[in-house]
């Protein structure tokens, strides 16, 4: 496949255009998104068809040769810098000052095979390496700043990538070397890096109390088992409530690139802003749940107001409270005190999640 110039397409593509639209000193949003599309399509294919460009960052394969498939393969049979610099020393004897035979040199150095190629192992090692060299190191260097910054964990992204690779190369000193969005995503690929959702923000003392949080769960789980092996299944109950909303909606949507509004129907802007929240309570042994289902329902001021009051379902076998929110402490008690407690014979073992909306002292 013939090379790609891009200058060439920007040319033709003018030639097609300049009769119908005129440049401005300030490109639109529009026009920066579009950029970046055609850019990233433009590097593959400049990539695929073979052009010097992007041959400086290609595939972290590092242009493999013929008969290697793999990158692991080719680290086992090539030679990295610290091997050449060994055979390159080796070879110069410089206790002497007279080089050594090259069967002497391929005796101990097995991967060498002429004087031609030590001779650019020392070129190579003069400059810091061979490109091979280099972009193995800035492959390891910019995969140990990722791994420690997941240790914390700190939230990471693309440009922070970039940031590591461009700072690790003003050491390494490979010309070129821009760490391009193609680079960054042959990066990830190779660490099984992906995007992801974050699922829950914690803190340096979240993450300072997990042994001790740890140890107080195993603690905890050794507890309710001798308890279990004492009293029975029967007297086991564990609670935890459940938020939800009056209508499920998604959180994301399709429009076209561009739009900086997103609108979306929904047949009551009420049941977008509040939600109700069921407390359930079960036991291993024979009676499995109570007869009573606990609902806390959102209200604004947390009362119910006439028409809700009027219009409420009322059923045997529902207790029925009303929040600002979630569910609070004087409503915990509440239940407790008002559907718990009295469906307890005897003697029981209470299990719940002790947040800050559980007031165990109080229990």
């Amino acid at each position: 496949m013939d090379s790609i110039n891009p200058l060439n397409i920007l040319k033709l593509l003018k030639m097609d255009y300049e009769q119908d639209f005129q440049p401005n000193d300030s490109p639109s949003d529009h026009d920066k998104l579009l950029k970046a599309l055609i850019k990233d399509f433009l590097d593959i294919h400049i990539n695929q068809a073979g052009s010097p460009i992007l041959a400086i960052e290609d595939d972290l394969q590092y242009e493999l040769q013929i008969g290697m498939p793999t990158f692991a393969e080719f680290e086992n049979q090539g030679a990295d810098l610290d091997y050449k610099k060994r055979a390159v020393r080796f070879w110069s004897n410089a206790i002497i000052k007279k080089r050594r035979s090259l069967s002497s040199v391929k005796a101990l150095f097995k991967k060498v095979t002429s004087v031609r190629q030590l001779n650019e192992w020392e070129r190579q090692v003069e400059d810091g390496g061979s490109r091979i060299d280099k972009l193995k190191a800035l492959r390891l260097e910019t995969g140990r700043q990722f791994f420690l910054t997941k240790q914390k964990p700190h939230v990471v992204e693309d440009i922070d990538i970039r940031r590591w690779a461009v700072t690790a190369n003003r050491e390494i000193g490979l010309p070129g070397f821009v760490a391009s969005s193609y680079w960054v995503s042959r990066f990830k690929r190779y660490y099984g890096i992906c995007d992801c959702k974050i699922t829950k923000f914690v803190t340096e003392k979240y993450l300072q109390e997990e042994p001790d949080r740890k140890k107080s769960a195993d603690e905890c789980v050794a507890l309710v088992r001798s308890r279990i092996q004492a009293y029975g299944l029967d007297c086991l109950w564990n609670a935890d409530h459940s938020g939800f909303e009056y209508e499920m909606r998604p959180a994301r949507t399709l429009d076209l690139v561009g739009a900086k509004h997103f609108l979306a129907l929904t047949r009551s802007e009420n049941s977008m802003t509040h939600s109700y929240t069921v407390m359930m309570c079960v036991s291993p042994g024979a009676r499995k749940y109570l007869p009573l289902l606990s609902i806390t329902l959102q209200e604004d001021r947390g009362v119910f107001g006439p028409i809700v009051k009027r219009t409420m379902l009322r059923a045997s076998n529902l207790h029925v409270t009303a929040s600002t929110g979630k569910t609070t402490k004087e409503l915990v008690v509440e239940w407790c005190e008002k559907v718990f407690f009295l469906q307890m014979d005897g003697h029981c073992m209470f299990l719940a999640d002790p947040g800050r909306r559980l007031p165990i002292k109080k229990l």
